[in-house]
């Protein structure tokens, strides 16, 4: 899909490069305007990375809302990994671990478990000094929360801080 906002150009492009023509689909967000720059000064290297058949590769991940035809950000591209065919932005899961009040931070990771092929999302959570804060609790918490292919199905390790 491509949408315009005069004179700027938006569209959505699959893994394969494909443009992505349904709503509700994430893909890559690419933009072009007449005002955009062409180059990275001195370094064609960032500049090949950068453009596709003259479009700019924003590196963030979205799509559009049927409903409302508003584009949506799922984060960048980076940063986000895929379970299965979706993609999971670990802010999402973060956030919503750190909103209980026993957890003092948290970190998500994609993880293969011995003999899966599927990754498994794994959390790495810094309790509180609180106190007894269990991985069932958390779990609990979580549930119904999150899309299903958000869920944490690799298990919750509690660590004393999160790598900076």
């Amino acid at each position: 899909m491509k949408f315009a906002a005069n004179p700027y150009f938006s569209r959505l492009l699959d893994e394969d490069g494909s443009e992505i023509t349904e709503f509700e689909k994430p893909g890559e967000i690419l933009v072009k305007t007449p005002a955009m720059f062409s180059e990275y000064y001195n370094n064609p290297s960032a500049t090949a990375d950068a453009f596709r058949d003259g479009w700019f590769v924003t590196g963030d991940l979205g799509y559009i809302s049927s409903a409302t035809q508003q584009w949506y950000l799922i984060g960048r591209k980076k940063y986000v990994f895929q379970v299965g065919h979706e993609y999971v932005a670990p802010e999402e899961i973060e956030s919503l671990l750190v909103s209980h009040p026993d957890v003092a931070d948290a970190a998500i990771a994609s993880i293969r478990l011995d003999g899966e092929v599927d990754p498994k999302i794994r959390a790495f959570v810094v309790p509180n000094s609180s106190g007894a804060l269990t991985e069932a609790e958390l779990l609990a918490f979580t549930s119904g929360k999150l899309a299903h292919w958000k869920t944490i199905t690799g298990g919750i390790t509690f660590v004393d801080h999160v790598p900076l």
